[in-house]
């Protein structure tokens, strides 16, 4: 597959006598050459393209069920934050934990009292 991804040297593709200038014009039947080249060049990509996915077809389908499977357990994660977010926010922790330290403070001082009392 690297060889897909070399660089195209276009100068290449031509058949003009004189290509040492970059500035020189090219003439139309070269821009047609260069064209036509560049179209064959294309679907020979295109090709080795298509050939590399099929023969590579179980890896490539074992790779989008991964995916599928990461987005999946993704969704549950997010929907599972999103459960514990609105748990919190609708009863908020400290709230409750402040209750709880209240009816400990007050047992204490009734155990403390009763305590005194005998």
């Amino acid at each position: 597959m690297e060889s897909l991804f070399d660089t195209i040297n276009v100068r290449d593709l031509l058949s003009a006598q004189d290509l040492s200038d970059p500035n020189s014009p090219l003439s139309a039947p070269d821009l047609r050459l260069l064209i036509q080249r560049l179209e064959s060049h294309s679907l020979q990509i295109r090709s080795r393209v298509q050939s590399y996915l099929v023969s590579h077809r179980d890896d490539f389908a074992n790779l989008f069920s991964l995916c599928n499977d990461a987005v999946s357990q993704t969704r549950h994660v997010s929907d599972d934050v999103s459960t514990i977010l609105r748990l919190l926010s609708d009863r908020p922790i400290h709230a409750e934990v402040r209750g709880m330290v209240e009816e400990v403070k007050a047992k204490r001082e009734d155990v403390s009292a009763f305590e005194s009392q005998r």
